[in-house]
This record gives C-alpha cells, structure tokens and sequence, in this order.
C-alpha cells in the first residue's frame, strides 16, 4: 500500500514544482490560448500544453519508486506490465495533442491520430469483450472499443472550456476508478491510477480559476483518453452488467456534454466538430451563474454520478435499475434545466404534430419531382403542380410556359368575388354570366358581345359572376373595383389584392416562363413547406420546360392546351 502512496506523493510534488516553471517557459515562447472574444471565457493570454507537466510528474512517481532500494520497486515492476503496455498509444495521443496546441490540426487529422492510438491500445490488451458473460463478436468488440476510446478522449476534450472544469472532473474519475481497483484487487489498475491522482491534483493549483496555464489539447486528448482506457481494465473485471456501467456514470458529465453537442449540432445541420456556444458550462454561464460557480456545481454533478458508480460495484444487480432511473430523470431534468432551444424546438414540433406535418409535406415534395421528373409534356407537369400547389399552403397557381397561360380550373374564385370563368389580366374566362350589364352593352344571357369588360377587353368571351365594368355582373356587384388588374370583390383579380390580404411568389423561369403561386392571410401551412414547394418548381421546371423545348422541331406546333390553358 505504501508504493501507491508514494506513487501519489512524488506525483503531486513533482506537478506543483514542475507546472509553473514549464508555465512560465510556454509564455516566454509564445504558447498561449490567446482569447477569441466569443467562445473563450479568459480575458488575457493562458499558457497551454497544461498536458508536458501531468505526464513528466506521472512519469516521475514511476521512476523514483523503481529506482529506490524500498521493497516497493519490486511491487511495482510485477504490476507495472499491463501500464507499460499502454505508454505507446498514450505517447501518440499526447504527440497529437501537443501538436494540435502549437500549430492546429484539422478534426480528421486528430481523428486519424487518436484511431492509431486505439489500434495500438488493443494490441496491448485493451479492449472491449463483452458483458456479463456473453462475448461480443470480434468486429464488434473492436468497433466498440475505438467508439468508447475516441469519445471519451474527446469528450474530455469538449467540456475543457473553464478554468478547472476538465481537470477537476477527471480527477474525481481517477479516484473513483482508483478506489474501484482497490475494491476489485485490481492492482494494476490502482497503480496506473494513483500517480495521476497526484498529477491531476498539484495540476489543478495553477489551473483552477482563474488559471495561469490550461490544459490544451495535449492534456485534454490525453486524460480522456486514459481514462478511457481505465475504463475498459475496470470493466474487464466485472462480471455483471451493473459493473459495465459503472464507468460510464465516471464520465457520464463530458460524455452527456459531447452527447447533447453531437445531437444539437446534428438538429441544427452544423458540423459536428464546429465550436459553438452551447455546451453545459456555456449554458449555465449564459443563465449567471459566475465561472467558479459553474465549475462547482459540475464538480458536484460529476462526484454524485461517481457515487453511483461505486455503489453500483458494492451493490452488484441488486440496486442497478433504480440507480439508473436515477440517474435518467436526473439528466433529463438536468437537460431542461439548460433550456436548449433546439430541444424545446424539437419537443414542441413532436407534441404538436408539426413534425409529422412537415414529414408528410417531404414526402409530398417527393412525391411531386418524381411526377415532375417523369412529365412528358408540359401539360402533364401542369397537371402535377395542380394536384400538389393547395398541400403547401397556396390558393391559386398560375403557369406561364411556351407562350401559353395555365390556370387552376378548380381554385376557388368566389373568395375573390370572381366567377369560375373569371378573367385576369384582361383575359377572358370560360365561364357564363348571368343577366348583368357588361361595359354598357347587354348581351343575351350574360354574353359580353364586343363591350368592354373592367380594363380587358372582352371581344367575344363571356362574362362570369363576378364585377366587370361598374355595372352588375350576376349577382355580384362591381363597387369600384375593376376586373383585369384591379380589385374585386374580396378576393384577387389579376394583380390586385383583395379584401383578405395574402402574398404571391413569382418563380421566374428561362426564356421568359414563369410560375406565380398565391396565398391568402390566415393559412396555416408552415412557410418553409411553401417556400420549399416554390423551389422546387423553380429546380425541376426550368430542366423540364428546356428540355421539351429541345425535343420541338423548329415549326411544329405545341399541342393542344389542356384545360385551364389560355
């Protein structure tokens, strides 16, 4: 026992001695986290490479014991096999992390890094095997022992955003998994713990806040990534299930934080590796709470879950489920508590419905390039845009292609106080008027004849129910408004608006087509569905129209328009 105690001893001393000499040499050298005025907390020039002094004390413990004439030299080098075995995966982490803090690597150059380090972690025995007994398929146990090493490595690595926070979480992991060793007679494991312990401890004198150095990359890469790798030796002598887990409640507050980032970032369409403000500590920061505050509440956080931890080990399967119901409603509580917008966002869209709204409207998108996609004519793209155009929110579609106007035939032109035939833009509708007066000719039942109806000329169409001239027109009557580019009515003519107030969208297309979508005030369709709808018109029309266009021999005629073609 006494080696373990030396080991922690020679740590801490050597940390509190070496961290401010090395400290002050990084800032001669221009090694500093220099403040960014958006993210970064410090207000000044922090030296890095907080990771140099943690490995050259825990180095240091090792090397003083093996060397004295003590008995615990021999204690040490019978356990020390499986710890040595790790130094060369550690090595390229803290080579990567070292690198990382002086010149800057990209996110797939600090990956490929890290996956050498596991590749070379499980060649010395580090590994995932299974649980409880049953033995994980070989892939498998080595896909899962990258994913757990990479995450923890760089879950510590995320939550290194204040002054103490990385550090002092994974010094309560360290003793937490120190004690668990000690419980389990898992000397190796007490020995490769013990001197970080002391490291960790005489590191955070110079780092908590307001820290004189951080840990950097090199110290943050590293930590977690030992503290991943105790993890899988911890498990590797439980025999149950509660004792599998047991290390992730260790780390459960970095890996809750590189979780909810990856999720956030995920629902956001952002980089998963970009930087943000959003993480735990920056949420409590944004809520008041002052920087030491912060940390002590998630060094509180963090020292219950290691709680648990332990006394999932003590208890075996007998407490496993209430610990984790626990341990659930906490995080969800905790989650709240940070009030991310993106998850409230996100539960008010499933409560309701809007995220199945927005789901059938992707697959009616879908549903519509495809009908698009596979059109023949323009007539038969006509008739695709006419059954989807009301789905998304609009009230009248019109389509301008190869010197032809379509209209809805069916768009319900009483709410613009026009008839089924009215006219727009001066032309005249298919439909029958009543026994009105039209201009100041009456004709038959409703016949324009040659008068003049509101600004368009009628020639020999036929008025509908609606306001044409200032006369009465069915049963409608005109007021003031003017059919052709005028108001009528309540509804819209034309270019007018009516009495309902509304929007229109113009999607020019090449050559001079054009599509125009209108929607009435009120509609309920969320805008990015009909914003959405408009662009793919916009996308897949131009192709179409360019293609049919290319397929035509100069002279040969169009075809016949289809209904509601003028």
């Amino acid at each position: 026992m006494y080696s373990l105690i030396v080991l922690f001893v020679v740590s801490l001393l050597a940390a509190l001695a070496v961290t401010p000499v090395l400290r002050n040499l990084f800032r001669r050298w221009g090694i500093v986290d220099v403040p960014d005025g958006k993210r970064k907390t410090h207000s000044k020039p922090v030296a890095t490479l907080g990771g140099v002094p943690i490995i050259l004390s825990f180095l240091a413990a090792y090397g003083l014991l093996l060397l004295t004439p003590m008995g615990g030299g021999g204690v040490v080098r019978a356990a020390l096999p499986e710890v040595w075995r790790l130094l060369p995966a550690v090595a390229v982490v803290f080579a990567v992390g070292i690198v990382d803090d002086i010149r800057g690597l990209k996110p797939w150059q600090k990956l490929l890094g890290e996956a050498v380090a596991c590749g070379l972690a499980i060649a010395a025995g580090v590994h995932l095997t299974g649980v409880a007994g049953f033995h994980f398929p070989p892939v498998w146990a080595l896909l899962g022992t990258v994913v757990w090493l990479i995450g923890c490595a760089n879950a510590v690595n995320l939550i290194d955003g204040i002054d103490g926070l990385a550090a002092g979480i994974a010094l309560l992991a360290t003793v937490t998994t120190f004690i668990s060793a000690l419980l389990q007679h898992n000397m190796a494991l007490a020995f490769a713990t013990a001197p970080l312990i002391g490291a960790l401890l005489g590191f955070l004198r110079y780092n908590f806040n307001p820290a004189s150095i951080f840990l950097g990359d090199s110290g943050s890469l590293t930590l977690g990534f030992l503290l991943g790798c105790y993890g899988i030796l911890w498990s590797q002598k439980a025999a149950t299930i509660a004792g599998m887990t047991a290390p992730l409640l260790v780390l459960a507050v970095p890996l809750a934080d590189a979780g909810l980032a990856i999720v956030r970032r995920f629902l956001t369409q952002q980089p998963i590796f970009s930087a943000d403000k959003g993480h735990i500590h920056h949420r409590l920061l944004a809520q008041g709470l002052k920087p030491r505050r912060v940390v002590l509440l998630l060094y509180a956080a963090a020292g219950v879950c290691a709680w648990l931890s332990l006394l999932m080990g003590l208890l075996h399967e007998n407490f496993t489920e209430p610990i984790l119901f626990v341990v659930v409603v906490g995080a969800v509580l905790g989650v709240s508590f940070l009030k991310y917008a993106e998850f409230g966002t996100a539960r008010r869209m499933v409560l309701e419905g809007a995220f199945r709204r927005l789901l059938n409207a992707r697959i009616s998108l879908e549903a519509v390039e495809k009908g698009l996609q596979a059109a023949d004519s323009v007539e038969q793209c006509w008739e695709q845009m006419v059954l989807a155009y009301r789905e998304f929110g609009f009230t009248s579609l019109e389509l301008r292609a190869d010197g032809r106007t379509y209209r809805d035939p069916d768009r319900d032109a009483a709410k613009r106080g026009a008839g089924p035939g009215a006219e727009r833009r001066g032309v005249p509708g298919n439909g029958t008027g009543g026994s009105g007066a039209l201009g100041n000719r009456t004709g038959g039942n409703g016949t324009a004849g040659n008068g003049t109806a509101g600004n368009g000329t009628a020639g020999n169409g036929t008025a509908g129910n609606g306001t044409a001239g200032n006369g009465t027109a069915g049963n409608g009557r005109a007021g003031n408004g003017t059919a052709g580019n005028g108001t009528a009515g309540n509804g819209t003519a034309g270019n007018g608006t009516g009495g309902h107030g509304g929007w229109q969208v113009r999607v020019d297309l090449e050559n001079g087509n054009y599509v125009v979508l209108q929607r009435d005030a009120g509609m309920h369709n969320h805008i990015t569905l009909a914003a959405a709808f408009a662009e793919l018109l916009e996308k897949t029309l131009t192709a179409k129209l360019a293609e049919f266009q290319a397929r035509e021999q100069p002279g040969e005629a169009s075809g016949v328009a289809a209904a509601g073609a003028v």
